[in-house]
């Protein structure tokens, strides 16, 4: 992968990286003002960035991982990190489908969503009937029993964009 072309992902990446720590301060001040909406509002965001890291990395689809190696390497990440996940944020995405699977697997057609809590918080679901799940203690996000921690998304956002920071520094920074 050509060094240009690296960079200008790399600026990218440091962008959608500020969206995502933006989304989650949208979290925590919804949070903080007991704005359900606003707290998934925040969380589909902080979701969408994260899904257009993950696109950079390694493709749409996981398709150029081998392609864009080198470009996870100039970051430090790892195929170990939690932005690779896309469970979650395809059921965000999706929810179309994730409706009508619950129409008609569920028995009872019980419904909850948009639950500020555990999982486990209402007992007597089964899981097709659990939707959107945020625990904000754990800062566990589940829907339909697909889970991804938050702050792991937001901590490796911030690792990046530091990484991304630094380099730009040290390409700025004249040698005597």
């Amino acid at each position: 992968m050509d060094q240009r072309l690296i960079k200008i992902f790399q600026l990218q990446i440091a962008l959608q990286c500020k969206f995502l720590l933006r989304a989650c301060e949208d979290v925590n001040r919804s949070l903080a003002n007991n704005d359900i909406d606003g707290v998934f509002y925040g969380l589909q965001n902080l979701l969408g960035a994260g899904a257009n890291i993950t696109k950079a990395l390694w493709g749409q689809g996981m398709k150029l991982e081998t392609q864009r190696a080198p470009l996870r390497e100039s970051l430090n990440v790892t195929d170990g990190a939690p932005l690779k996940n896309v469970k979650v944020r395809n059921y965000f995405e999706h929810f179309d489908e994730k409706l009508d699977d619950w129409w008609r697997k569920s028995e009872r057609r019980n419904y909850a969503d948009k639950i500020i809590g555990s999982s486990n918080a209402i007992s007597g679901l089964e899981q097709v009937e659990k939707f959107r799940f945020f625990d904000p203690l754990t800062t566990d996000l589940n829907i339909l029993s697909q889970e991804i921690n938050v702050q792991a998304l937001a901590n490796e956002a911030r690792v990046i964009l530091s990484v991304i920071e630094e380099s730009s520094k040290s390409r700025r920074t004249p040698k005597i």
